[in-house]
């Protein structure tokens, strides 16, 4: 027996990144002209051995051979993964050889079903459960509405439905004609990604690992075991690294990904400068992408549909809002729904040019003409099919400037600058009406959701905020707003100046970076700087030492967020052994100052006791702003909560334990994870 064969079916009976792995040995590790003869080998191999597997086993089995068969069915797999031509050359498989090899497997799939009835039908229905439960939590997946349409009677009738499903992506003819990665978010669910789309690779960070391990049975069990088996031993920087690894083992974390496929179906290209080595193919990449856009538009399955819908005079009566939200469901009316022709009809006609004009003005011009706009892309308002467009867009104007443009950090920031509105808001309307003496009032106000994106947009909020006699943006224009602050619902210029800064200043650092002599002599070119922006990324592999020097193990992707300072740069010597060290507190205090804890300051008045806080943490300048909250309220603000101080505090820091725990706290999902994993019974 081959010894790759014996690896195969071993890691088919295995957990769960096993399992994966031999899928992945099937579909992208074999050599095309290897295939029939592996795949041969491999069925006999477990018809022989079957009689002695436990259950348990029979049922890994049988799930490795559906996800091969389905991936398999039409050689999409082989022809996206697999083959290549620079690699394989004569030795690619036609479709002709690979067909009977996909009816051979059908063929064994239905006699093992005849034979282990109850332990296939067991496997089929429990397939359907979990597959009816990817993201639920956050409402209904394009897979999970899908999987409904399908009764898990037959192993067959099951592949060929989800294997027809897969064919008939667009997702799957656009990676067919470019020639690039194509990668999924852990919200599609990774191995139906990996099976039906041809998805090469996927994402994985903290937030995901966090989605990911409540979501799975046996991540949850691996999970627990890992933290058990490691309490006290490891830090939370080596406890949520191991988790997100565990995360990572359904996810198949391999390369990074230039294209995300959303659980809601949103479309995102995002042409990441890590995934090539030359700017020309950069640029060739978006020119094609560009093309196709253009003669697919049309066609293009987005798999939404828009709830919601507005008139043009609607939307115009909202004009001067800076956000606009429409309810966007994955497929619970039909899988692909209908995106708004008058968008697509405005690209056809050559309305907007690549690399020219302003982002802002094609949005008014959008908008103005009745278009229906539902997420927020690249400073777009835009529905998933046009967020395409809008990314490749902002990629090409800064190819055309000679720059590059990262979100890693804004992305962050900006969902908990949402958030921190959303909450401050409702808090501001309570106040209030509690003010005004009205208490029913302030309870119906503090009842709404403030988790959701929108909410602050909802009829009923904002009729109880005239009410209370606050002012709404588009009452006014912009040049009155300063005349009204402390009065508008839901924008307060702090709030605003806050995300306006950060923006700036994530830019600021990009501009620094291209300047920073260091750049040359580590040979870092220009249009690689992205990669000292990104988040949880692989090791670098001392390809970039001057990162792994400032920021130590966190460079291997253990901080969610980095935030680079700059200014430690022009003085450092690069030691590759810092890869190695544990991480320096003090960068960790750099990382938060440099980017967030300045430009916060700068947005809100400055007492006493906040004066001391921005002491602390060396960043005080007179004079500070003079508008936005008060520093008695500024401790218990979400955004202080989730940015400045790192963790939830109750009032300033006066204790050096307090202070300490500052220094040391880090953000988000990061530190939810590692207590999770640190308080595991």
């Amino acid at each position: 027996m081959d010894p790759k064969v014996r690896k195969i079916v071993d890691q088919a009976k295995g957990d769960l990144f096993s399992q994966a792995q031999a899928f992945d040995n099937v579909t992208c590790f074999t050599n095309p002209k290897d295939f029939p003869a592996r795949i041969k080998e491999i069925q006999e191999t477990i018809v022989s051995e079957i009689s002695g597997y436990t259950e348990e086993e029979k049922e890994k089995v049988f799930l490795f051979l559906i996800w091969v068969t389905m991936a398999l069915d039409g050689s999409y797999e082989l022809t996206l993964n697999l083959q290549n031509e620079e690699r394989h050359k004569n030795n690619i498989v036609p479709d002709k050889v690979l067909k009977p090899e996909v009816r051979n497997l059908y063929k064994l799939l239905k006699k093992l079903e005849a034979k282990h009835k109850n332990v296939m039908s067991g496997l089929l229905n429990k397939e359907k459960t979990r597959m009816g439960r990817i993201m639920a939590s956050a409402g209904k997946g394009l897979l999970a509405e899908k999987s409904k349409e399908i009764e898990a009677t037959s192993v067959k009738a099951w592949i060929k439905f989800w294997a027809k499903f897969g064919k008939k992506s667009n997702l799957r003819k656009i990676k067919e004609k470019a020639n690039m990665i194509v990668g999924v978010d852990y919200g599609l669910g990774i191995i139906e990604a990996r099976i039906l789309w041809g998805a090469d690779l996927v994402m994985m960070n903290p937030t995901l690992a966090r989605l990911a391990l409540a979501e799975d049975d046996v991540l949850q069990a691996m999970k627990r075991q890992f933290a058990l088996d490691n309490k006290g031993k490891l830090s939370r920087e080596e406890l949520v690294r191991g988790a997100t690894k565990i995360a990572g083992y359904k996810a198949r974390l391999a390369q990074r990904a230039v294209f995300l496929l959303t659980e809601k179906g949103k479309i995102s290209f995002q042409v990441n400068p890590r995934t090539y080595n030359q700017p020309e193919k950069l640029k060739s990449d978006i020119l094609t992408l560009h093309k196709e856009f253009n003669d697919e538009c049309m066609k293009y399955d987005s798999g939404l549909f828009l709830e919601d819908t507005l008139t043009p005079e609607e939307i115009k009566a909202r004009k001067g809002q800076s956000h606009v939200f429409y309810k966007v469901d994955g497929s619970a009316k039909s899988v692909y729904g209908d995106v708004d022709k008058l968008m697509v009809e405005q690209v056809k006609k050559g309305n907007f040019d690549l690399a020219e004009g302003d982002s802002g003005s094609a949005m008014e011009q959008v908008m103005a003409e009745g278009a229906n706009n539902n997420v927020t892309v690249a400073g777009f308002m835009t529905d998933g099919l046009y967020s395409f467009f809008c990314q490749l867009r902002g990629h090409a104007k800064a190819r055309k400037k000679g720059l590059l443009i990262t979100h890693s950090i804004i992305t962050k920031m900006g969902g908990r600058i949402e958030a921190a509105l959303r909450w401050y808001a409702i808090q501001k309307l309570a106040d209030v009406y509690k003010k005004q003496g009205n208490t029913a009032k302030a309870e119906e106000v503090m009842k709404i959701d403030n988790k959701k994106n929108g909410t602050l947009d909802a009829p009923e909020a904002r009729k109880l905020a005239k009410e209370a006699g606050l002012i709404l943006p588009e009452e006014i224009t912009p040049a009155e707003y300063e005349n009204h602050e402390g009065k508008l619902f839901p924008q307060d210029l702090a709030i605003c100046t806050i995300a306006e800064a950060i923006s700036k200043r994530s830019h600021k650092i990009m501009t620094a970076l291209k300047k920073s002599p260091i750049m040359k002599k580590q040979g870092v070119q220009e249009w690689e700087t992205g990669d000292l922006q990104a988040s949880m990324r692989p090791p670098y592999g001392n390809r970039f030492p001057h990162v792994e020097g400032l920021l130590g193990m966190f460079s291997q992707g253990h901080f969610p967020d980095c935030a680079l300072n700059i200014e430690l740069w022009k003085e450092m010597k690069i030691n590759r052994k810092n890869v190695e060290k544990k991480v320096n507190k003090t960068m960790i205090e750099q990382l938060y100052s440099s980017i967030i804890a300045e430009e916060f300051a700068q947005a809100y008045e400055v007492d006493e006791a906040l004066k001391q806080v921005l002491i602390f943490f060396d960043i005080y300048k007179q004079p500070y702003g003079s508008k936005g909250i008060t520093a008695d309220k500024l401790a218990s603000h979400a955004f202080a909560q989730q940015t400045l101080f790192a963790k939830v505090v109750d009032a300033f820091p006066a204790t050096e334990a307090e202070k300490n725990a500052i220094r040391t706290g880090f953000i988000g999902d990061f530190n939810l994870l590692g207590e999770e994993l640190e308080n595991q019974q």
